[in-house]
């Protein structure tokens, strides 16, 4: 018997997988808003199959070319997936068409021309297009996964709302937050030290520029 969903009425034990589990409660429903708020504390392992509505809404979801725009808390789940085929195919085209056009600029601005300028321009945008496609199918494919997992772990017609209370979920939001902070700071420190050589670098030059000026001014009249 899968662990039953916490429910306010019923005692807290733990199984033998970690997980918190409890008896079945008098309330008849395990599922609600307060077993849903409680997961925010308390990591929850059941997960139940999904309806056979819910299978044709992910299905749907899955044939889809971009996530639902614009989407918000009342958005339902299937409606944020998408193909890793198709998200890969605008991944691949952002990414050569970028690559393209950033390559043609630099081969006009660097006067080249024929077919050096061509083959610069298409191995830029072949190079950046392949990796984009890889890196979207991949990306998309982890996403739709997560996607899945954390609504089989929700009651039937789980949204964006739940899937963003979902512990698994913040904590992810939480590391990526980290590491962009990190980043940030390194890169901010990185500028920092830059910009104190060049200043140290434009004191000295203009100091030695004075010496020499104050040189030459006591030589003259000398």
């Amino acid at each position: 018997m899968p662990p039953q969903l916490l429910t306010p009425s019923s005692p807290v034990g733990w199984g033998a997988s970690g997980y918190a589990v409890s008896p079945p409660a008098p309330m008849g429903n395990v599922y609600g808003v307060p077993s849903i708020g409680v997961q925010s504390y308390i990591p929850l392992g059941y997960k139940r199959p999904l309806e056979p509505s819910e299978q044709l809404a992910v299905e749907q979801g899955l044939r889809r070319w971009i996530p639902k725009l614009g989407a918000g808390y009342s958005t339902p789940i299937p409606q944020l997936l998408a193909s890793p085929g198709k998200s890969a195919i605008i991944s691949g085209l952002m990414g050569g068409g970028f690559a393209g056009i950033m390559a043609l600029f630099f081969a006009i601005t660097s006067h080249l021309k024929g077919a050096l300028a061509l083959t610069i321009t298409v191995g830029a945008a072949a190079i950046l297009g392949t990796i984009g496609a890889v890196e979207g199918f991949f990306s998309r494919r982890k996403t739709n996964e997560d996607y899945l997992d954390i609504m089989a772990r929700f009651p039937v017609g789980a949204t964006k709302r739940d899937l963003e209370s979902d512990p698994a979920y913040q904590a992810q939001l939480t590391r990526l937050a980290a590491q962009a902070g990190g980043s940030s700071a390194a890169s901010a420190n990185t500028l920092s030290a830059l910009a104190l050589m060049t200043a140290m670098s434009s004191s000295a030059n203009s100091g030695g520029r004075s010496s020499s000026r104050g040189g030459s001014y006591r030589s003259f009249h000398a």
